[in-house]
């Protein structure tokens, strides 16, 4: 087979080929936008002993590569669709009989193939779902999108995609979906993480190997806060020994033994905030840094009794917990 040089925008050539075998004359049919380009790929699959059509790759490792010849059978309009080529190409493969075995090596009608049955279709749909993906498989195909960059053409082309799937079925989240959304960010807020006290047992628990899932399931916590915790581990335990105390609002510090007993009776910090009407992260901070916030107030001589300012809408008394 003799080599065609890469195709540019002054040589590409929509067109019918064939490759024929100059020992038997048995010939293979096909047709393509890109004449060229769609050799090249013959001749790499052929001389790398893939290609798709095994009747032909068994001749060329039979009578060699010297063997076959390419050429064009007839020249198409650049406008004509890859349907429009593939029904002139059936014209070809009926006139040479190319899907007989002794007169070519053409496997199928093109026609033929194109239509597909609703049967057909349903079975496809049923195989595609069924099939598992192995961890090796995934592996393979990881390896081979590593490092792949796409080409500003592709990138245009998937922005396209994107904006014409959002205009048709335009997404809004779900309650469920906000729910979880919520559970993943909670635990740090105004760059303050607020879980501090459950650090040590997270790290004592991941190192004898229980899954995030599990640590999750335990504290009812989401596992995606759990591991953010653990993989900044060392940042977090430097922000705790360095952090100054000094700028705490201590409006709220008569309750902070009611809430540290309630949280413990496993009362979340919600239904606390809830009962109190003070804010989520108000709750978490007096409750996580309890004992930093009682020792600073005592330095400070704060009285507890004193009225909050401002004063929560707390009920009268002290209330129980459900």
């Amino acid at each position: 087979m003799k080599h065609i040089k890469k195709s540019n925008k002054k040589n590409i050539i929509s067109a019918i080929y064939a490759i024929i075998n100059t020992t038997n004359n048995k010939i293979y049919i096909g047709s393509s936008s890109n004449c060229a380009k769609r050799f090249r790929h013959h001749q790499s699959e052929l001389r790398n002993g893939n290609h798709h059509n095994l009747h032909l790759l068994n001749a060329y490792n039979k009578y060699g590569e010297d063997a076959f010849v390419y050429m064009i059978l007839q020249k198409c309009p650049k406008k004509w669709t890859t349907k429009r080529l593939l029904q002139e190409e059936q014209i070809y493969i009926n006139y040479y009989n190319s899907t007989n075995p002794n007169c070519g090596y053409n496997n199928q009608l093109k026609t033929d193939n194109s239509i597909i049955s609703e049967e057909t279709k349903e079975r496809m749909m049923k195989n595609r779902k069924s099939s598992i993906i192995t961890p090796k498989e995934k592996q393979q195909i990881s390896k081979r999108l590593t490092g792949r960059v796409l080409t500003n053409e592709e990138k245009l082309q998937r922005s396209k995609t994107m904006k014409k799937r959002r205009k048709e079925n335009p997404r809004t989240a779900s309650p469920e979906l906000k729910t979880k959304l919520s559970d993943v960010h909670k635990g740090y807020k105004n760059g303050e993480y607020c879980y501090t006290q459950y650090l040590e047992e997270w790290k004592t628990l991941k190192d004898t190997f229980m899954s995030y899932a599990d640590i999750s399931k335990k504290y009812n916590i989401a596992s995606s806060t759990i591991e953010r915790y653990l993989k900044n581990y060392d940042k977090i335990k430097e922000k705790m020994q360095t952090k100054k105390w000094t700028n705490i609002n201590y409006s709220y510090i008569q309750y902070i033994d009611e809430w540290k007993k309630l949280h413990k009776q496993g009362m979340s910090y919600n239904k606390i905030r809830n009962l109190y009407k003070v804010s989520c992260i108000t709750v978490i901070k007096y409750i996580t840094n309890y004992e930093q916030i009682k020792e600073q107030s005592k330095h400070q001589n704060i009285n507890p009794d004193l009225p909050p300012s401002p004063s929560p809408s707390s009920p009268s008394p002290t209330p129980t917990p459900p």
